[in-house]
């Protein structure tokens, strides 16, 4: 028995030890991991249904809802037990410490339908949800036609041409040079953004649309050369001091998005024909290859082949991450119909 003693204290310390270590060391271990998951996988969903619509197939959304993590630790020993006789040594008993480790994930996943599918896919956006972008730093450039359609007549829509979608980038540059430059700034008026009150501000300096990117816009735009405060506001009809736009929804955008999916040749049949894959500054570009790639960020495998983006081609991931920040935002803005406030007046 004496033997045994050992491993005994030795079993016990180490339960005593790993009890109360195991919490802060498991959070060490597992956080990170399921962050690593959760980011890689949502970039995978948003590319697979981007790809998707290229082929005219409906997008499907199926949400990680919970994650509940269980891990732990049994501790114990085994007893093996030799019996000798004869010449053979005597009996001995050698205990042994087990110890085993276990983690029982609980995933709870939650389909995007009903009614959350229409107001999260099929509402156009909140032009708050346009100007939270803006105020936190996202280029209006990019920004603006990945959000906005229709502009006083121009447009950027999936079925334009490419000279349509042109001019309305063209505009939109214009326009984010000035903003550069200190000419022009988005606000809101002293009333702020509501639900019910969905109205921004582009203040203009004096005499900066009388010449350079001030007069195209104006002419682009139909808009007084001689003002100074235009209302944006969604519309129909603008010109004079007011710019009518009309806000894509979340389905237009990845229906837009899949212009840019470079579709194998084998699948021109099936896949939706797109006027927008030559576009000079497109948002993104969707590769394929009939192999996993091996500089995929992020890439998935559809009827046969393989669709990413490239790991080093920054304006096509930064487009994938402005597309997961609104459709985060337009999940919140449409699930709270009171919505926030949001006053940043232009003066």
């Amino acid at each position: 028995m004496g033997r045994t003693q050992p491993w005994i204290c030795l079993l016990l310390a180490a339960t005593l030890l790993g009890c109360t270590a195991r919490g802060p060391r498991s959070i060490k271990q597992q956080r990170g991991s399921y962050i690593d998951a959760l980011a890689t996988t949502d970039k995978q969903e948003l590319l697979s249904n981007i790809v998707r619509l290229a082929y005219a197939d409906p997008p499907v959304f199926l949400q990680v809802n919970s994650v509940t993590a269980s891990p732990s630790v049994e501790y114990g020993s085994e007893l093996e037990a030799r019996f000798g006789g004869g010449s053979v040594p005597p009996p001995i008993a050698t205990l042994t410490p087990r110890i085993v480790y276990t983690d029982s994930p609980t995933i709870v996943y939650m389909p995007l339908l009903g009614r959350e599918f229409a107001s999260e896919l099929l509402v156009p956006f909140d032009l708050r949800s346009v100007f939270l972008m803006l105020d936190n730093g996202f280029s209006f450039s990019v920004v603006w036609p990945l959000t906005i359609k229709f502009m006083n007549g121009l447009s950027s829509a999936r079925d334009a041409t490419p000279q349509e979608r042109a001019e309305f980038q063209r505009a939109t540059d214009a326009l984010a040079r000035m903003i550069g430059r200190g000419e022009a700034r988005i606000g809101t008026s002293e009333a702020g953004l509501t639900p019910d009150q969905q109205t921004l501000v582009l203040s203009i300096q004096p005499g900066a649309l009388a010449a350079g990117d001030g007069q195209a816009l104006a002419q682009a735009l139909d808009l007084d050369p001689l003002g100074q405060e235009f209302s944006i506001r969604q519309g129909l009809a603008g010109g004079g001091t007011t710019i009518a736009v009309r806000s894509r929804s979340m389905l237009s955008l990845l229906s837009l998005l899949s212009n840019y999916v470079d579709v194998p040749d084998q699948h021109d049949t099936i896949a939706w024909p797109s006027m927008a894959g030559d576009d000079a500054d497109a948002p993104m570009h969707v590769f394929s290859t009939p192999s996993r790639p091996s500089r995929g960020d992020p890439a998935i495998c559809y009827k046969g082949q393989w669709f990413y983006t490239d790991a080093e081609d920054l304006r096509s991931r930064n487009t994938l991450f402005l597309v997961r920040l609104l459709f985060n935002l337009q999940a919140q803005t449409t699930a709270d119909s009171a919505g926030v406030q949001l006053t940043l007046p232009v003066r």
